[in-house]
């Protein structure tokens, strides 16, 4: 059995929706490993335009299974207005989309948390583009959404527990 995997090595925004699109065509499940709902691509499908963020493309293909792996931030919110979307755009979801129940949770002390941190550190206490600790933060894209505090989370208790 092979296995194709795309990996991106620019931080996001290097088109690797659009490329796993094209390889979903040839795939049985298509796994979505890390990241969150901070981004998204858009793909054109069937002379349809959808924008995904947290579902994996194959999810517009008939016969796929899609899965949602252990590394995604999953913010459940965001999940379901997402499969509600889809669902108004004749997209149908049910057995085709799993979710691991090891997936990260955005809770709503996640957000604020990121609210708080934001208005603490300001602008001027990070560089412009992206602020690296405990997880990487692309200050535009997930600013009080919850993602960088969750990720902190775990983070954040193996730090605690190395100073006891």
């Amino acid at each position: 059995m092979a296995n194709t995997i795309l990996i991106g090595a620019q931080w996001g925004d290097e088109g690797k929706g659009k490329i796993i699109d094209v390889l979903t065509s040839k795939a049985d499940v298509i796994v979505r490993s890390q990241g969150g709902n901070n981004a998204g691509h858009t793909i054109v499908h069937g002379g349809r335009t959808y924008i995904l963020h947290l579902i994996p493309s194959g999810i517009l293909r008939r016969g796929k299974v899609c899965v949602i792996g252990n590394g995604v931030v999953v913010d459940p919110i965001a999940l379901v207005a997402e499969i509600e979307q889809l669902r108004g755009l004749g997209v149908k979801i049910g057995k085709n989309l799993w979710v691991s129940n090891c997936a990260h949770l955005v809770m709503p002390y996640h957000r604020v948390l990121d609210e708080q941190r934001e208005r603490r550190q300001g602008s001027a206490h990070r560089p412009p583009h992206f602020r690296f600790d405990a997880t990487v933060l692309v200050r535009k894209k997930i600013a009080g959404q919850g993602a960088g505090q969750q990720q902190h989370s775990p983070s954040a208790r193996c730090q605690a527990d190395q100073l006891s």
